[in-house]
């Protein structure tokens, strides 16, 4: 029914494994990631079409940028 892939490596000593498929089916990409006894999942997702923004959003943005975190 679900096409569940999972990878297993050594990694410092211990099994890497990486399954996809199982879960956050809305994700356009998820993974589980098990190292010992800790596990993350990370998902991705992204647009079907690149949508352009306003000019004005675009210089906005890119003040932002230029100025630095602290805003100067």
């Amino acid at each position: 029914m679900f096409n569940i892939d999972v990878e297993e490596i050594q990694w410092g000593g211990q099994t890497l494994r990486l399954e996809t498929g199982r879960v956050a089916r809305q994700a356009d990409g998820a993974v589980f990631a098990s190292l010992g006894e800790t596990t993350v999942l990370a998902t991705a997702v992204a647009e079907r079409e690149q949508k352009q923004a306003p000019a004005r959003q675009q210089a906005r943005r890119h003040r932002r940028t230029v100025r630095g975190p602290r805003g100067w």
